[in-house]
């Protein structure tokens, strides 16, 4: 599905960003006034993100358009595409621009950032709930400090029993 969606994005004049590959090409990408586009719904791997609400439950979240934003002073501006209801044409939705706090990127302004698109998120996928194209566990990882819920407790108790 990945390479289907980058090999549509790439016909369209879209330069696709690999993951792991450094965040400099990104910032030079912004440095020359071009637009970046970030698929913002998904988990990130361990030690990358931060925990915000989502859904009612904190969610390990990407830091990174939060940090970027703050770095080269970049409004995060939220952009939905709702399906119409005749099933075959799209509505953009553009949110109003999250502007990041000035001066050098801090965690408490990535963090305010990051909670504020992630509501933005959290508005259409509650009003659009059925075109939400949900394949990842977007609640995997887990604060480290979190108690674990009952039946993982009930299944603990039982290891230690038997």
């Amino acid at each position: 599905m990945d390479k289907l969606l980058n090999e549509g994005r790439r016909r369209a004049g879209i330069e696709i960003f690999a993951r792991g590959k450094g965040v400099r090409p990104i910032m030079k990408h912004l440095k020359d006034g071009k637009v970046l586009a970030i698929v913002m719904d998904q988990d990130t791997r361990k030690g990358q993100g931060i925990f915000v609400p989502f859904m009612g439950k904190l969610a390990h979240t990407q830091r990174g358009p939060g940090f970027l934003a703050c770095r080269m002073q970049a409004p995060i501006l939220p952009v939905f595409m709702v399906r119409d209801e005749n099933g075959l044409t799209h509505t953009c939705h553009v949110e109003e621009p999250i502007m990041p706090p000035p001066g050098p990127p801090t965690e408490e302004g990535i963090e305010r950032l990051t909670r504020a698109y992630t509501e933005a998120l959290e508005r259409y996928v509650r009003k659009y709930p059925s075109q939400w194209m949900w394949m990842h566990d977007r609640w995997r990882q887990r604060p480290e400090d979190e108690a674990p819920g009952p039946l993982f407790a009930a299944a603990a108790g039982n290891e230690a029993r038997g």
